[in-house]
C-alpha cells in the first residue's frame, strides 16, 4: 500500500515451474526447513519464545494455497501479477528488458545473470529502512564495467563460484575465479588449462536454465 501511495506501482512474478538442475538445491532447503520445524516444536514445548521467533522464519513454507490467497488479494486491490512459466527471476528480466517496468526487486542476485538491468535490494521486504540496511539499487551495466567482464562472463564466473544450478569448483575464491574467467573467458578453457576440476552440467549456459 505504501507503494501505491507513493505512485509506484508494483508487479508481482510467481515463480513457475523448478528447472530440473535445482531440485537438488529444493531437496537440501526442504530438508532443512523439516529440521528447523523440529527444533521449534522443541523451543514450543519449553516455552522458550526467543528460539521460536529465530526459528518461525526459517520453517515458512509457501503451499499453493498461500499463493492463491496472495493473488486473490492482489486481484482485489487492483495490482497486477504473473504467473512465469520457470525462474521468477528470469521473467522479471524480461519485463525490464522490454520496459514493462523499471527493475527486479529481489534479494536474489541471479536476477543480474538473468540480465536483469537493475535489481532493487531491500526493497520492500525489510520491516524498517535504515542507514545499516538501505534499499541498493543495482546497475548490470556498472557491476560488469567494474569487474571488466562480459554478461556471458559474468554468468560464467557465477557457476563456477557455485549457484542453485551446481556446485561449481571447490576450493576457487573470488579473486582468483575473476582472474581465471577473464584470462580463459569460459569453464571450457579453464578446466582445460588448469589442474581444477568441477562436476558441472553437460551444458552450462544460461539457456539450460531456461529451457530445461
Amino acid at each position: 500500500m505504501r507503494l501505491l501511495e507513493n505512485g509506484i506501482k508494483p508487479l508481482y512474478v510467481f515463480d513457475g515451474h523448478a528447472p530440473k538442475l535445482k531440485k537438488p538445491v529444493l531437496e537440501e532447503r526442504r530438508e532443512k526447513r523439516e529440521e528447523a520445524k523440529k527444533e521449534f516444536d522443541k523451543a514450543e514445548k519449553k516455552g522458550d519464545t526467543l528460539k521460536m521467533e529465530i526459528l518461525r522464519p526459517q520453517t515458512a513454507q509457501v503451499t499453493k494455497t498461500v499463493k492463491k490467497n496472495c493473488k486473490e488479494l492482489l486481484k482485489l486491490l487492483g495490482i497486477p501479477y504473473f504467473n512465469a512459466p520457470g525462474e521468477a527471476e528470469a521473467q522479471c528480466a524480461a519485463f525490464v528488458e522490454s520496459g514493462i517496468v523499471y527493475a527486479t526487486a529481489t534479494m536474489d542476485l541471479d536476477a543480474l545473470t538473468f540480465g536483469t538491468k537493475v535489481v532493487l535490494r531491500n526493497f520492500p521486504f525489510t520491516k524498517q529502512v535504515t542507514n545499516k540496511n538501505p534499499v541498493t539499487e543495482i546497475h548490470l551495466e556498472k557491476v560488469l564495467g567494474t569487474l571488466g567482464l562480459t554478461l556471458d562472463e559474468f554468468i560464467e564466473l557465477s557457476i563456477i563460484m557455485g549457484c542453485d544450478y551446481c556446485k561449481g569448483i571447490e576450493g576457487l575464491g573470488s579473486h582468483k575465479a575473476i582472474e581465471l574467467i577473464k584470462r580463459y573467458k569460459t569453464i571450457e578453457n579453464i578446466l582445460g588449462n588448469t589442474d581444477y576440476t568441477a562436476d558441472l552440467p553437460q551444458s552450462h549456459s544460461r539457456k539450460f536454465i531456461e529451457t530445461e
